[in-house]
């Protein structure tokens, strides 16, 4: 069951996860790619929770999935906010080696034989697979999944999802205090200034946005000021904003690097 059969389950009937009630591993060989936060189904699915899956001419009934997903991606999924329900939920193994039996550029050799001699796999790849799995186990059953080497993988879906994660890295964007942050407008200005500079939109006048260039669905620029705040509280959720002591409206958040927008 591919990623976007679960993404599809949200918006309609839940027919495409039917099989998860019995499954036990669900490994899908391509998935299209979805932006996780916004997929109930799936969050659900690796988190055990109870999930509702129906049967064509049966009745819906409740399951709590016990299968472990994996699932195959030519790209990073999308992720913009820093939400624990993905980060907990998610390890990115990121495969980033290309093999050929003809090598160019950065590709490495391969054995076509891995390919197309199942006799030579049997034979030579799996007795030595399965000897490594045993001892990998034994080390797993001592010491547990350290999760820490793929901790930057998840940092390169956060930047490659978002252009927001990428501003605030650019910039140094940071929390404050509310009475020692900027006002809306003022980091509204900024914000378009920098992504004129990377070509995502053009500017007016008066330095807000006049016209979108680049569109990513999952990725859509803010074009308004009254959004910005939204924006950033689903990277920062306990970002604090509203009127300071002098009625002046603040988003408790700093700019380190200003000047990351000079061009």
């Amino acid at each position: 069951i591919p990623l976007q059969a679960f993404k599809t389950a949200d918006k309609s009937r839940e027919f495409s996860l039917a099989g998860l009630a019995t499954s036990k591993v669900n490994w899908a060989s391509e998935s299209e790619v979805v932006a996780l936060e916004r997929c109930k189904n799936l969050i659900n699915f690796a988190t055990g929770d109870s999930m509702k899956v129906e049967e064509k001419y049966k009745n819906p009934v409740i399951i709590k999935p016990a299968a472990i997903g994996i699932f195959n991606l030519n790209s990073l999924p999308y992720l913009e906010s820093n939400i624990e329900a993905v980060l907990s939920r998610f390890a990115i193994i990121k495969f980033e080696t290309t093999f050929s039996s003809n090598p160019k550029g950065n590709q490495k050799k391969a054995d076509p034989r891995l390919k197309e001699d199942k006799d030579f796999v049997c034979k030579e790849i799996l007795p030595a697979f399965l000897n490594r799995l045993i001892k990998e186990f034994n080390l797993l059953l001592e010491e547990g999944i350290d999760y820490s080497t793929i901790e930057g993988a998840l940092f390169d879906m956060q930047y490659s999802s978002s252009h927001l994660h990428r501003y605030i890295e650019d910039c140094d964007i940071y929390e404050c205090e509310l009475e020692e942050g900027i006002s809306p407008s003022e980091l509204m200005l900024h914000y378009c200034k920098w992504s004129e500079l990377q070509g995502i939109m053009e500017l007016n006048a008066s330095g807000y946005c006049s016209r979108v260039i680049n569109v990513n669905k999952y990725d859509k620029p803010i074009t308004d000021v009254t959004t910005i705040t939204k924006r950033f509280k689903s990277i920062f959720p306990n970002l604090m904003y509203g009127k300071d002591k002098n009625g002046n409206r603040k988003i408790g958040l700093r700019i380190g690097n200003l000047s990351a927008i000079t061009s």
